[in-house]
Parts: structure tokens; C-alpha cells; sequence
């Protein structure tokens, strides 16, 4: 047997050749378009920075077979229970290289995992910042995890991400996980699944469906039956125009997971903040008097948009990698804190 039957379920995709460019949601046939907003931005900058994406099939994600047993299984339609996973790599690989993957760990960026659902398809997933060496984007909420691809470890460091499927979790959900298992591979805080997280909520405030979303003291109060401490700060009338950003600042610089209520044009909406950027300034003396001086965006992970995401610290970042929120703008809930 030859290695690309031995690895059968595996296909490895390289800049140039072919397959390459069939990589957009509009040419596969298990990426939907619908809700695709997250994936085409991850494939976008990958295209730009990677040489290799690896796609394992019939893949086993234990968080999307939680919501599939407790959820999907349950259906008359017939899902399937197993995921595509995407890895990502600066480097070119080939089919040998899949004896061995270590000597490549330097330039593996992380995996992304696909559900097989008809929409809002991305499931965990982990990525380093494809921008990140530029020096002036700091990953502050973040954690190692290990991946096992082909019988070889590898590890990636990055903010955990997932997208609300809609069925079985909504935003605010998507961002209590997103920040639950940062705590766990941080802080060693339990590890929970969709389904508990559901499960501790509707207990908590008596509600026979979560699809319709939680306001930010739902969320404070689910957080605390998970066995969190969270504090809560509701933007109040009159207030200096940036004292929510100066709270921001401070949890996410103490490596304290962040979950913003933002207000948009379809309604309310939850993210988690994961990191800042920093700008250079010459007129150093005068900088000093605030320590947002230094920034112009945070970063967020955004289940209906993507991973590291800004988020302006006055004006809309909107342009690539912009959120379209602001938190001069469109704060108006809450800050956790997990402890």
C-alpha cells in the first residue's frame, strides 16, 4: 500500500497545486455558503499565509458529538456524526512528511473543525493569529492545546472558538464556551460541554429553550451555577465616554476572559475579547495618562464572524478583520470575570 492509501482519510492541499483553489465554500461540497462568514474568513487569510491545509475526513469532535447525542440523534432528519477537521501550515508538506510531523510544529497555525450540519458549520477550533508576528497583536486570553493529526503530536497556542449552531446553542452560549474552555486548559477549571452548558441554564432560570438567546444577567447567572465568580458592569448613563474600555483593558491584560453584550442593528449579540493591539506613538511623554492611549482596537472572537476580530476602541472597525462594532458605540452589557 502506497501512503495515500494508508492515510485514506486524509487530503493534503498545496499552494499551486491542484485542489488548491477549489478551497472556497462555493466549490466544496460539505462547506455551506449560508452562515459562512467565519470560514471564509479563516480560508481567506490562510491562502495568504499557509502552504499547506491538511483535511482530515470522518473526524470525531467530542463537542459536536455531544450536541449530535443530545441533539441531532434525536431528529427524523439523518446526520452524520463525524466532522471534517482543516489543519493549517506555513510550511509545504507531503504525504511522507505524514510519518513525522514534528519537524514542521514551528509552522503549524491550528485546526479548524467543520460539523456536518446544512449551516453555521464551524465547530472547536484553535488557530494562532495568522497576523500575529507582526508585533503589534497580542493574544492575551489564550492557551496550548495538543493535537494528535497522523500519529504525531502537535500543539497550538491560541483563544478557542466556536460558532453558535443555532439548534442547540446561540451566541451568548457559543461565548460561555469559548471562555469555559479557556479556563480549562488555563486554569484547570472543569470542562463542559454544549449540552451541560444548556442544561445548567435552563436549571438556573427555568427556560424550556435557549435558541432565543440570554440577557447579560442570564448570563451572570448561568456563569455562576457553572462554579465561575463573574462581575458584572452594565454601562451607565453619563459615564466618561471610555471607562468601559479602560475595564476591558485591565481583564484582558490580567488574562481574564471578557464576554461583551453589544448592541447591533438585528439586536443584541454576545463576543469574547481575547487580546489588543498596540500602536507606536511618537509624542511618548503625553501618552502616559491612559493606557489606551496605546491602543486602537481590541480583539474578539465572534461566533457570527470569526476569530480575532477588531473591535474599536472610538470609531466602527469595520474594513478586513474589522468587527463593525465599537465600544465607544455599541457596548451596552456586561463584563465577566472568572475566577
Amino acid at each position: 500500500m502506497n501512503l495515500e492509501e494508508i492515510f485514506h482519510n486524509i487530503v493534503i492541499l498545496n499552494r499551486g497545486e491542484k485542489g488548491w483553489d477549489e478551497l472556497v465554500p462555493e466549490k466544496l461540497p460539505w462547506i455551506h455558503t449560508f452562515s459562512a462568514k467565519p470560514l471564509l474568513a479563516i480560508l481567506s487569510a490562510a491562502n495568504e499565509t499557509c502552504a499547506t491545509i491538511i483535511i482530515e475526513n470522518e473526524y470525531v469532535d467530542v463537542d459536536y458529538l455531544d450536541s449530535y447525542t443530545n441533539y441531532y440523534a434525536t431528529l427524523f432528519a439523518d446526520y452524520p456524526s463525524k466532522c471534517y477537521r482543516l489543519h493549517f501550515f506555513a510550511s509545504r508538506l507531503t504525504y511522507e512528511d505524514l510519518r513525522d510531523l514534528s519537524p514542521h510544529q514551528e509552522h503549524y497555525f491550528g485546526f479548524c473543525i467543520l460539523r456536518p450540519t446544512l449551516s453555521f458549520q464551524m465547530s472547536r477550533s484553535v488557530l494562532r493569529p495568522f497576523h500575529e508576528g507582526n508585533g503589534f497583536f497580542y493574544t492575551l486570553c489564550k492557551a496550548q492545546f495538543e493535537v494528535n493529526l497522523a500519529g504525531s503530536r502537535l500543539f497550538v497556542t491560541g483563544a478557542p472558538y466556536i460558532q453558535q449552531d443555532t439548534n442547540v446553542s446561540v451566541c451568548a452560549q457559543a461565548s460561555i464556551w469559548m471562555a469555559s474552555l479557556y479556563m480549562h486548559k488555563r486554569f484547570e477549571a472543569p470542562r463542559l460541554f454544549p449540552s451541560q452548558i444548556n442544561e445548567l441554564i435552563r436549571r438556573c432560570l427555568s427556560l424550556g429553550s435557549v435558541r432565543e438567546g440570554l440577557n447579560p444577567l442570564q448570563v451572570v447567572i448561568a456563569l455562576r451555577e457553572m462554579g465561575y465568580e463573574p462581575h458584572y458592569f452594565p454601562r451607565l448613563q453619563g459615564e466618561p465616554p471610555f471607562s468601559m474600555a479602560k475595564l476591558i483593558y485591565g481583564y484582558a491584560e490580567s488574562e481574564i476572559p471578557v464576554i461583551l453584550a453589544l448592541k447591533t442593528p438585528h439586536g443584541g449579540h454576545a463576543v469574547m475579547v481575547v487580546g489588543h493591539d498596540f500602536k507606536v506613538r511618537d509624542d511618548l511623554k503625553d501618552a502616559w495618562d491612559s493606557n489606551l492611549n496605546w491602543i486602537d482596537n481590541f480583539y474578539i472572537n465572534d461566533d457570527a464572524q470569526g476569530p480575532y476580530l477588531k473591535l474599536g476602541i472610538e470609531n466602527v472597525a469595520s474594513g478586513p478583520g474589522g468587527s463593525g462594532y465599537s465600544v465607544k458605540e455599541n457596548v451596552v452589557g456586561a463584563i465577566k470575570r472568572f475566577s
